[in-house]
């Protein structure tokens, strides 16, 4: 929860910037909130969640994602963002059909892996291009916080040539160690990535 909800803070959400809406799936999928420009709401929707815990039924999860874009999304919206925070492998039937329709409709998936349980090269396939910024993976719940400056500077470029109007704040820039490393080929960086 905590690092969800660290992701919303970190966005600028306004009715002229940005929407964000939280969904959870597990065998069932629960949209916990819509579409909204109030943060407190999101916030408070997710802290009051309560964790499922079953099979990851992540193809109905993404459907739900489609759904809640097609409803409730801005149409003139600079860029839509989908994070997929998963600690487990999907179960059949397979989410890249959906994920590949997500991204055909201009939709930049980002994935993130927590645990031993997760099947990286399937939430890899499930990714935007390239799949070295789109992707990131932990051991456990507790590493997840370096993950939040690297995915927020990576989502920002995703909104057009205006930064202001995709985050709320720059973390406080400093140098993670080496020692926090997503893969063996991607390092954190607190740095924007190219073309930014």
């Amino acid at each position: 929860k905590a690092f969800v909800i660290e992701v919303v803070k970190a966005f600028n959400v306004s009715s002229d910037t940005g929407h964000i809406g939280a969904i959870q799936f597990s065998s069932d999928v629960h949209v916990i909130t819509p579409m909204t420009d109030d943060k407190q709401t999101i916030e408070r929707a997710i802290q009051t969640e309560v964790q499922l815990a079953d099979l990851t039924a992540t193809r109905r999860g993404l459907i739900a994602a489609e759904d809640m874009f097609k409803a409730k999304g801005r149409p003139n919206a600079d860029a839509k963002v989908l994070i997929l925070l998963t600690d487990g492998a999907a179960d059949p039937p397979s989410p890249v059909p959906v994920a590949n329709r997500l991204k055909s409709e201009n939709v930049t998936v980002f994935g993130i892996g927590v645990g031993t349980g997760v099947d990286k090269y399937q939430l890899g396939s499930l990714v935007s291009q390239p799949v070295k910024d789109h992707f990131f993976y932990v051991t456990g719940w507790a590493r997840l916080e370096p993950i939040l400056i690297q995915l927020v500077n990576s989502a920002v470029c995703r909104c057009g040539s205006s930064p202001g109007r995709c985050w709320n704040r720059i973390p406080d820039a400093h140098r993670i160690p080496d020692a926090h490393r997503i893969s063996d080929a991607h390092r954190i960086s607190d740095a924007r990535p190219p073309g930014c």
